[in-house]
């Protein structure tokens, strides 16, 4: 009873130039080029984008929980520390297969990633669609949990889900 759709990738293109244009993101183009690198992983997988500040918050508070790999480094001053990401579509190149460990890859809005193997926690508040799985369920939960945060309150976040099947589903919370 599952829902089976092919895809080409002019026609993921323009379903990514659609459904981002409300987030006027500086490097939509590379985010697209990401998403599209990532259907030809033999695997699916997920990945959530969010804004630096809170990625980076957010990898921190996984990584303390042994929820997540850790991939980001720390640049800068010691009083002006930071965490910079690595380029996730270097990565790709690099570490050929990593979309097929369990869990979710965390990155900004510039394309850099900051987390492998990341389990999406939260207490279920968004209703699940059963024949969608435990991935698509997962992104969309964890994103409405998100956004309910207070810390987050301005967090500018959304997810895409690419299932084994190809079929891809960005989610971007109300």
């Amino acid at each position: 009873n599952g829902t089976y759709t092919l895809c080409l990738e002019d026609d993921l293109k323009k379903q990514c130039q659609q459904k981002l244009n409300c987030l006027h993101l500086e490097e939509k183009q590379k985010i697209i080029n990401i998403i599209i690198r990532l259907t030809n992983e033999k695997h699916g997988t997920s990945v959530i984008f969010m804004n630096g500040g809170s990625v980076a918050r957010e990898v921190n508070r996984l990584n303390g929980m042994n929820r997540c790999i850790k991939l980001s480094k720390t640049e800068g001053e010691e009083a002006e520390k930071k965490e910079v990401g690595i380029d996730l579509d270097s990565y790709l190149n690099e570490m050929k297969g990593i979309t097929a460990i369990d869990g979710a890859l965390l990155a900004d809005l510039r394309g850099r990633l900051y987390a492998i193997g990341c389990i999406l926690d939260g207490e279920a508040v968004k209703p699940g669609k059963v024949s969608r799985g435990a991935r698509y369920n997962s992104v969309m939960n964890y994103l409405y949990v998100l956004k309910d945060k207070k810390e987050y309150k301005d967090i500018c976040a959304f997810g895409v889900i690419i299932s084994e099947d190809e079929t891809v589903d960005i989610v971007i919370p109300d």
